[in-house]
């Protein structure tokens, strides 16, 4: 009798066990699996990321978020960069339902210029697609640019800029958007006292004349968010309260490239590679770090040249000693002198540095134009 309850016990606690690693097995193998449907990942606790503009990216996935609210597909069909740098943000339908796109950096932003180089024509959305590159802590820590018809068919706006909350009437700007092309740059120029914004035709820094300014607003309010909330960048594509295209055709924009505190983007010109270089740049005091990629360009075929500004721009660490290599892992290390500013080129090995550029007034970043056959990418630090 006793021998048959030992045999019985025996038998139960190893069934246990099997269950217990069937459970864990199925709990990770659970945490890794994409919906076929949806296309996107079963947990929320495994987002899929990206590399774009220097920044690593993370994708949205998620049933009924908002805003909208609408559904959001990380797949790499629905958000993905392309040979050429550039990232793709497309609304489109799986299995029956439509699916709205976003991604955003995973590490906080900080006071600066942050410009975004638009491909699409955001002023012919449809009445139900909504275009937004955005900083985003909260609802109550946002700062907006906005494309969208918000469900109208005729509007007299199609475009505002929005500092939350946009109940106040004096956090929100409206206008007209009317593109004479698919090419638009749209800028938020984040600062302690205030913020600015502006939009217009073409791909540059700034207006290339005064025709190509679409519209421009300076905030000097009481909701401007402190650089301390930890302010994300965003750019999303969605569907205004989750009502599909009117045309039902997806939709999609491009963004070619985004500025940062931390990253430049530069259009390359004639260089035969198709994969955009970049560079990025970090300081804490007198050092100075980043990355440069592809990693074609982690040879000793580049190097970075370093400028600190002040009352004019400095070639960093020093006149004798300028040229910074860059690893094999793809990073590169510095000091610099006291500085207002930071510049980063990665320029070619048989680049020669200019020692001083400059003078009152100072030119504003780079300081070596991108003109320059040697640069290949810049990054500017404030």
């Amino acid at each position: 009798m006793l021998n048959n309850r030992a045999k019985l016990a025996a038998q139960l606690g190893l069934m246990l066990a099997f269950w217990s690693i069937l459970s864990l097995i199925l709990f990770f193998v659970g945490e890794t699996t994409i919906n076929a449907r949806t296309g996107v990942h079963a947990h929320e606790n495994s987002p899929r990321t990206i590399q774009f503009a220097g920044l690593e990216w993370e994708v949205k996935s998620g049933s009924g978020l908002g805003p909208g609210p609408n559904e959001w597909s990380d797949s790499e069909e629905s958000v993905w960069v392309d040979s050429e740098g550039q990232l793709h943000l497309k609304i489109r339908q799986i299995e029956g339902v439509w699916h709205a796109a976003e991604a955003s950096t995973t590490t906080c932003t900080k006071y600066g210029m942050h410009r975004f180089y638009l491909i699409g024509r955001v002023d012919l959305l449809d009445k139900n697609v909504v275009a937004a590159p955005f900083l985003y802590k909260d609802d109550q820590h946002e700062i907006d640019i906005e494309f969208a018809k918000w469900g109208q068919d005729n509007p007299s706006n199609n475009g505002q800029y929005v500092v939350q909350p946009y109940s106040k009437t004096e956090n929100i700007e409206k206008f007209l958007i009317t593109l004479n092309g698919t090419h638009s740059t749209h800028y938020i120029n984040w600062q302690a006292s205030s913020i600015e914004f502006k939009s217009f035709h073409g791909h540059s820094p700034e207006p290339a004349t005064a025709g190509h300014l679409i519209h421009e607003w300076l905030y000097t309010g009481e909701d401007n968010p402190s650089e301390t909330e930890c302010m994300k960048i965003h750019i999303n594509l969605w569907l205004f309260q989750g009502n599909p295209p009117t045309n039902s055709q997806e939709v999609e924009i491009i963004v070619a490239g985004v500025d940062t505190p931390h990253y430049v983007y530069l259009p390359i010109v004639q260089k035969p590679d198709p994969f955009a270089p970049w560079i990025t740049l970090m300081a804490t005091g007198s050092n100075v770090s980043g990355e440069v990629g592809p990693a074609q360009y982690c040879t000793s075929d580049y190097k970075v040249a370093l400028y600190a500004k002040t009352d004019i721009w400095y070639v960093q660490p020093s006149v004798t000693s300028s040229d910074i290599s860059i690893n094999s892992n793809c990073t590169w290390q510095s000091s610099a002198n006291a500085w207002d500013e930071l510049a980063a080129h990665l320029v070619t090995k048989d680049f020669s540095q200019p020692s001083t550029i400059g003078g009152p007034p100072v030119p504003s970043c780079p300081p070596i134009e991108k003109t320059d056959p040697d640069v290949m990418a810049t990054a500017c630090f404030q």
